[in-house]
């Protein structure tokens, strides 16, 4: 596979799980956010949203 194809690969399991897809969201609604701003909006603690930014920057999706 190619490395353009690993990265879809990568972008597409990111984006699979519907709670990255909400952060996102929110991400994208208020232009940033912090993982404690993030945490009031969904049903997670700050711990786990941190894991969950970690695979989304890991993806290229957003940046800390």
């Amino acid at each position: 596979m190619t490395a353009e194809g690993e990265h879809a690969d990568q972008l597409w399991a990111a984006l699979a799980d519907p709670t990255r897809q909400r952060l996102v969201d929110l991400i994208l609604a208020a232009d940033g956010a912090t993982a404690t701003a993030l945490a009031r909006d969904v049903p997670i603690t700050r711990q786990g949203i941190a894991k969950h930014l970690a695979i989304l920057e890991r993806a290229g999706l957003v940046e800390a």
